[in-house]
Order: C-alpha cells, then structure tokens, then sequence
C-alpha cells in the first residue's frame, strides 16, 4: 500500500500530511499561511483573485518541492482554490493525484480527518 499525501488548503491556510499505513492517522510534513498583502476590509474582487492566485501558487511550488518522495497525492480545498491550483501543476505533481475533494477541512481537527477522508483514501 502506498504513502498516501494530502493537501488540505483554503484560501488563506494550508497543511500537508502523509498517512503512512493504510489504517493509520495523518502525520503533518508542512503548513503554509498567506496574508493579503492589501489588508483593508474594502478589497476589490480582482484583489481577492489575485490573492488566491498566489496562494495557489505558494502551495504548488510546495508540492513540487516534497514531490520526488510522493506516491499518491489527494486535494481537499474549496472549489475555488482546486480551480486555481490544478492549472498550476506541474506533470509530475499531477500525475500523482489520485482524488480531490471541493471542501474546506482546514479547521477540521486532525485526529477528525482520516474519518471526513475515508471514501477519498480508500480509493
């Protein structure tokens, strides 16, 4: 059975986890956080677009640094940032997605994800 890695992300947080047993819990390996660099509460649609975008961006470039060690890599982020990052992936990357998930778990806690994961990691 192969080492299962997951990207759970929003668009302003993300963590990355491996599950090294088939039944086992998850093992955080990183975690990044993005702050607007427009910090006033009167931001513009295309701002917030942008800020996803490099966000997206930050956690693609993170992913192509662990991918030489990756096997099986699943998704979790709300749709839009799923949107925004598979545009970004490199071959190698995306060839080892198995799953995506269009939800936002990042508050969801850890020892909570295998169960809110289990269809995606038994695929």
């Amino acid at each position: 059975m192969a080492v299962v890695w997951i990207l759970i992300a929003n668009g302003s947080r993300a963590a990355l986890y491996f599950r090294p047993l088939a039944n086992g819990g998850l093992e955080p390996i990183d975690e990044w956080v993005y702050e607007p660099e427009s910090g006033d509460g009167d931001r513009s649609r295309e701002a917030a677009r942008q800020d996803l975008h490099k966000f997206a961006s930050q956690l693609v470039e993170g992913l192509e640094a662990w991918e030489p060690r990756m096997e099986r890599l699943l998704l979790v982020a709300p749709p839009r940032m799923l949107g925004e990052m598979r545009p970004l992936l490199n071959r190698g990357v995306r060839t080892k997605v198995e799953g995506e998930l269009a939800k936002d778990l990042t508050r969801e806690p850890l020892q909570n994800l295998p169960f809110r994961l289990d269809k995606l990691l038994r695929g």
